[in-house]
């Protein structure tokens, strides 16, 4: 823990041991994404269509909307599951050689990607369709951030660069 403290220890120094478990957890976290993006692209879909008739039904494909019991659930355990890895993954992020400004600005895009992933299902329900574009935005810019938050550290612990 006192490395997480540290402005001045990086991952690229880190006994081999930290490097292990660091990595196991950047691999399971990798497993998490990809399932989600398999879930993504077999069940919600990934253009805004597919999204908002996912979430508000499609009589001609056998879609029903989500009801608020539904909505509440999956809203529930993202907004505990979600804030956790971010933390995780921006410690991790934080003891790479990026620039100050780079980690600011992948960790800015990912709690704000979280933030509209969390909110665009409700919007795209019982507001407007239209915030489907918004919600799929929000999921390739977490995607993107995911990647950087766990590519980079991965890189700088195993490979110099």
């Amino acid at each position: 823990m006192r490395e997480f403290a540290s402005t001045k220890f990086r991952l690229k120094h880190a006994p081999v041991w930290q490097k292990r478990l660091y990595s196991a957890c950047l691999g399971l976290v990798l497993l998490g994404a990809g399932t989600n993006l398999l879930f993504g692209l077999t069940k919600t879909g990934m253009t805004p269509q597919q999204v908002a008739d996912y979430y508000r039904g499609n009589p001609e494909r056998m879609q029903f909307e989500k009801t608020p019991q539904e909505m509440l659930e999956v809203t529930h355990a993202h907004a505990f599951v979600m804030p956790m890895v971010l933390l995780i993954l921006g410690h991790l992020f934080f003891l790479t050689d990026w620039s100050a400004t780079g980690k600011r600005i992948v960790i800015s895009a990912a709690v704000v990607a979280v933030f509209l992933d969390l909110l665009t299902p409700w919007a795209v329900r019982f507001w407007h369709p239209a915030w489907a574009y918004l919600k799929v935005a929000a999921g390739y810019t977490l995607g993107v951030a995911m990647l950087c938050l766990v590519g980079v550290p991965l890189m700088e612990m195993w490979w110099d660069v």
